[in-house]
């Protein structure tokens, strides 16, 4: 048998596979650059760094939310990654855009309350300024409201409905929460995770997946992705890992007196950690964010 032989056995072209299949196949996974001429001069289009930011002025040159990514935003109990990610579904939300929040350990009520003091800055609103809130949000924020037990089939349900009403921002907290996702099951998890990326590659939104990491052994200690709990696949299938750390070494200075004013002013009461951005172009794609929180409003600041 001569080259030629053999290669014509082991190319298959369009016209034989339609002979198999009994009708035209419009698309095959092998293209050429004439197929993606369209997609690249979109991806070029209005320049490279493409993406909504986070709504804080110190973040914009390290992160944006781009679509088509899923990302891991992790952090220990209480570390207040919940909160952080509330404010900036907030932000999005005042800037127009959709969200649908899958909060599996709050309910809905709560969600939105907290989102009320966030913008009030204050845990205080009158009748007056939650009927505003809820008017301003209507057609633009959405809850899911669990009922019983929730599935990953219930997940990747709520997360077609979400790309049908053209929300840009989709939110599931968190990952062990889910009826057929249990901590030791890493099989289970790993399915779950390269599940949302091949949705998030199809839909045009942004998926925030929260997941716990584990605790640290020292308070002056700072986290990694390699602390999330789980499948190491977690961290690997995903387009970007986030961690929020809360400063509980400043905390217990405080509490013992042993800081001054000025200094207290000054030392972040959090920090939030890119510890990866695979679709980042620039020269910092794991950049820092030092944060600090005030209490009443629940809300995170950029400056002392």
């Amino acid at each position: 048998m001569t080259i030629g032989e053999v290669m014509n056995r082991l190319t298959v072209t369009s016209a034989q596979i339609d002979e198999v299949t009994g009708e035209p196949k419009e698309e095959f996974k092998i293209v050429s650059t004439k197929n993606l001429r369209e997609e690249v001069h979109k991806f070029y289009d209005g320049g490279i760094k493409k993406g909504i930011p986070l709504g804080f002025h110190h973040t914009n040159e390290g992160f944006l939310i781009r679509d088509h990514e899923l990302t891991i935003l992790s952090g220990q109990n209480g570390s207040g990654k919940t909160m952080w990610l509330s404010q900036v579904c907030l932000n999005l939300l005042e800037s127009g855009y959709k969200c649908l929040i899958a909060s599996l350990e709050m309910h809905p009520m709560l969600t939105i309350s907290r989102m009320i003091t966030q913008r009030l800055k204050s845990p205080e609103p009158t009748p007056q300024f939650i009927d505003k809130f809820l008017d301003d949000m209507e057609g633009k924020l959405y809850i899911y409201r669990q009922d019983g037990i929730t599935s990953t089939k219930d997940m990747y349900a709520m997360l077609n409905w979400a790309q049908l009403q053209e929300c840009k921002v989709v939110v599931i907290d968190s990952l062990m929460k889910m009826s057929d996702v249990h901590e030791e099951d890493y099989n289970a998890q790993k399915k779950f995770v390269d599940q949302l990326t091949v949705i998030a590659r199809e839909f045009p939104i942004h998926i925030f997946l929260v997941a716990h990491s584990k605790k640290l052994k020292e308070l002056t200690d700072q986290p990694t992705k390699n602390d999330v709990h789980g499948s190491n696949h977690i961290v690997n299938l995903c387009d970007n890992c986030i961690t929020v750390w809360r400063n509980k070494y400043k905390e217990k200075k405080l509490e013992d007196g042993n800081i001054s004013d000025e200094e207290a002013k000054v030392i972040p009461d959090a920090k939030v950690f890119v510890q990866k951005q695979r679709n980042y172009i620039g020269e910092n794609g794991e950049p820092t964010f030092n944060f600090y929180y005030d209490r009443k409003g629940m809300r995170y600041r950029d400056r002392p």
